[in-house]
């Protein structure tokens, strides 16, 4: 039996709170092939997170920059999120996404692409809601010289939502394609109707409840010569507290159900184990197996995936999106093994105002020696680091970011001296603690 383990690069933020402690994740350091990516997350005084960072070593060399993502919390009104990525001299623009809120409603959210020296528009979704604060519209828009329009999703609710309507333009008029009605009969079920010149029903999935309202089973079917075919099937089983614990894919082979897929998990106090097995030669085979380790806080701290596959090199069935899933960590997409680091908050992290400009600089102390500094200016051309006994220690000229990154020094206190590309001169204190 050939065993693989395959790792990859995942920016995970993930927060739970625990007695008096909120903790978060501090570091993620991943690994695929011979490349290991390590992450590092720092926090505002609200405890979001504003800067993630991220270094890239290979076939055991020393880390070096390989991108990092900046989250802005600019007003109540509008947030955003920059991404750059090192090129070997300097950082480079990526994508960028901002969003814009208005009375606590998302009303646009806009993507953008890096260019030479700016952020160049690329799309936009315009959301539009009822008196009730219900979702009426989004409308996509792509950007060339102007806006132009390009998908809308319509909503229309009776107590929940009862129809979705998706339209395209085509020669200036919002035209249909296709829509989802939700249905209330004896059989719950979500219907897919396709457009021309007038609707035809296509395909349906039918849902089973339990009366708790968790899933039986669904069913995915086709309409065909006036009639519903079954063309798939997944079924769910639960343990005595009611945990999902196992899923069975089928497909439907004109006469009965023919399996496909199974999944059947195990729980202790601080492992959950899923093995995902494969139907084959009338058999079940086991194909891969995830497992998620919890630390004494019962927060999960590794995920990793061992491949289980059979017959030497006969079969080379290759899994690139395995998902890993349990309460608080998000799925993570292709071959894996995530190692996660927290750091406790008990209280906000220090903001150090220096004279009477408006400086910040978090989180402070740094566990990890990466601090992001926000002023009023728009980023960091040139900085300074030395030891209390006034020795030059560090200089980063061309930073074009809001970030200094001291990784390297072992842990202690340090004098920096800040030029913002305003040429604006500020000095702070910086402290790193491991």
């Amino acid at each position: 039996m050939l065993k693989r383990f395959v790792n990859i690069l995942v920016l995970l933020v993930l927060t739970a709170s625990l007695s008096a402690n909120t903790w978060l994740v501090s570091t993620t350091e991943l690994v695929r092939g011979d490349t290991i990516f390590q992450t590092s997350y720092n926090y505002n005084a609200s405890l979001q997170p504003v800067l993630i960072s991220t270094k890239i070593a290979v076939n055991n060399s020393e880390f070096s920059n390989y991108c990092y993502t900046e989250q802005q919390f600019e007003t109540t009104n509008k947030v955003s999120s920059s991404t750059f990525l090192w090129n070997n001299t300097t950082w480079k623009k990526s994508t960028r996404t901002e969003w814009i809120y208005e009375n606590a409603l998302l009303k646009n959210k806009k993507e953008l692409i890096g260019t030479s020296d700016n952020w160049a528009d690329k799309e936009q979704i315009s959301y539009k809601y009822n008196v009730q604060n219900k979702l009426l519209s989004e409308t996509t828009q792509t950007y060339v010289t102007n806006w132009e329009n390009r998908l809308k999703t319509a909503y229309i609710y009776n107590d929940s939502i009862t129809e979705i309507t998706f339209l395209v333009i085509n020669e200036g008029i919002w035209k249909p394609y296709g829509k989802l009605i939700s249905t209330n009969d004896s059989e719950k079920s979500l219907v897919y109707q396709e457009f021309d010149s007038v609707w035809h029903t296509r395909t349906r999935t039918v849902y089973h409840q339990k009366s708790s309202g968790q899933l039986l089973d669904e069913t995915q079917q086709v309409f065909q010569d006036s009639n519903w075919i079954n063309k798939a099937k997944r079924l769910f089983t639960y343990d005595e507290n009611e945990n999902l614990n196992g899923e069975l894919l089928l497909s439907w082979k004109t006469e009965f159900w023919k399996n496909v897929q199974r999944s059947k998990s195990e729980i202790d106090t601080f492992e959950k184990i899923t093995t995902y097995y494969t139907a084959l030669y009338n058999q079940w085979l086991p194909a891969y197996r995830t497992m998620v380790s919890l630390n004494e806080e019962f927060l999960p701290n590794n995920v990793s995936t061992n491949y289980l596959f059979w017959g030497g090199d006969v079969s080379r069935m290759r899994y690139d999106f395995l998902p890993v899933d349990t309460e608080i960590i998000p799925k993570l997409m292709y071959g894996h093994q995530i190692a996660i680091t927290y750091e406790s908050h008990t209280n906000t992290p220090t903001d150090i105002q220096i004279k009477e400009k408006s400086v910040t600089v978090y989180p402070n102390p740094s566990p990890n020696g990466i601090f992001y500094v926000d002023g009023d200016y728009t980023t960091i051309s040139e900085f300074w680091v030395y030891n209390l006994q006034g020795q030059l220690i560090k200089h980063v000229t061309h930073a074009n970011n809001k970030t200094i990154d001291i990784s390297e020094l072992n842990k202690g206190i340090y004098l920096s001296k800040i030029v913002a590309n305003t040429n604006q001169t500020f000095t702070t204190k910086l402290i790193k603690s491991h």
